[in-house]
């Protein structure tokens, strides 16, 4: 899904930012799943990523079954950029526009919960901490991330 992969991307980058944490750190952490599950309307969001997904994979595969059925390599780039490329482009596009909205919600909420609570960053997956200062604590925001969004 588009924005769970945004939103470990934004995990990731945040751990690259870990260097500049101080020491006795604490650093939020939330469950996606969870805050996107409360999300209102999440429902109704998903089945319109169902109807999108409807509209354009079975175009989307049958043409990645052609390109690849082809043996010249030159080829199958001219067929993906004529093709597949055009129709990849409007799903990826319909897709935003249902997600953006909610990314931008969810963002808002996670940035306001981060300054309340004073934390340097927040993470949506803690495995990716790889090293941090040995004080440093984890706190669940979760809760309070899905607070604000009810």
């Amino acid at each position: 899904m588009n924005l769970k992969k945004k939103m470990a991307t934004l995990a990731v980058l945040g751990t690259i930012g870990l260097s500049a944490v101080a020491s006795a750190a604490t650093i939020g952490v939330v469950n996606m799943s969870q805050i996107l599950n409360a999300y209102p309307g999440y429902g109704a969001i998903q089945m319109q990523a169902q109807k999108v997904d409807q509209e354009y994979g079975p175009q989307l595969q049958k043409t990645a079954n052609e390109i690849n059925a082809l043996k010249d390599q030159a080829a199958k780039q001219a067929a993906y950029d004529k093709n597949y490329a055009p129709t990849l482009k409007k799903y990826n596009d319909a897709m935003a526009q249902i997600y953006a909205p909610v990314e931008k919600n969810i963002q808002a909420k996670l940035e306001t919960v981060r300054a309340q609570k004073n934390l340097q960053l927040v993470v949506a997956d803690p495995r990716v901490i790889l090293s941090a200062e040995p004080n440093t604590t984890l706190q669940d925001v979760t809760p309070d991330v899905v607070k604000l969004l009810k």
